[in-house]
């Protein structure tokens, strides 16, 4: 039976990438700047997340749960989403929490071990893991995430500042993702053009040479029978 999941093969993949970091101090050094940035940027999206709740709930307390920012555009509304972001499955509170625990530790796993260094890969999952930690401790925390933010002007779920990172590096990723499929299907015909035109040149460069054997082969000819001829006059 053919397996979905190749442990052995992840295990001997994360063993090779920590073994590379051991022996190549450059890659190490490389690896240790690129994981600091990503892990204050980690931090800020947790903390600015958590900070905001917190802010957002004592301001809205006084206000009886509903704060008008822009007339008609964007008002501050309390809502308290046992489902994930913008209201959508709700009441799954103990499964999306495994389901977010789960994606979180994968994102992790492969910024530690990934040869990929593209920035925009990089943080578009760091943005996508931070606004999912600062939504998990409200889930495990409270059984519920706190939204805040209600766009008047339009139907729309009520959400708060971790569905906005989550969103920005879901929407960076996709991007990241076409960008790289349109970069394979250009490379693909390039390699063809080139391909081809290597066959070109390696096939007017045979010609060449063909044509100038033939004209040697004629000349020796000629040179021939003019020999036999002198010979025959004489």
């Amino acid at each position: 039976m053919k397996k979905i999941l190749d442990f052995d093969k992840v295990k001997d993949y994360f063993k090779n990438s920590i073994n590379q970091l051991k022996t190549d101090k450059s890659l190490l050094k490389k690896f240790l700047i690129i994981s600091g940035i990503e892990f204050l940027l980690l931090a800020f999206t947790i903390v600015f997340d958590l900070c905001m709740k917190e802010y957002l709930y004592d301001f809205l307390l006084d206000k009886g749960g509903n704060y008008t920012v822009i007339k008609g555009f964007l008002d501050l509304t309390y809502s308290e989403n046992t489902g994930a972001g913008f209201g959508m499955f709700k009441d799954g509170t103990l499964a999306l929490t495994v389901i977010t625990a789960i994606i979180i530790v994968a994102i992790f796993g492969y910024l530690l071990v990934a040869k990929r260094n593209e920035i925009w890969l990089r943080i578009s999952l760091v943005l996508i893991a931070g606004g999912g930690i600062g939504n998990l401790v409200d889930r495990i925390g409270l059984k519920y995430v706190r939204d805040f933010f209600e766009f008047t002007f339009m139907d729309f779920a009520i959400f708060n500042i971790a569905d906005f990172f989550v969103t920005v590096g879901a929407f960076m990723l996709v991007f990241y993702l076409i960008y790289v499929l349109v970069k394979e299907i250009l490379n693909g015909k390039n390699k063809d053009e080139s391909k081809n035109s290597t066959l070109t040149a390696s096939n007017i460069a045979e010609t060449a040479v063909d044509d100038k054997v033939e004209s040697v082969v004629v000349a020796e000819e000629k040179s021939e029978e003019t020999v036999v001829e002198r010979a025959d006059e004489e």
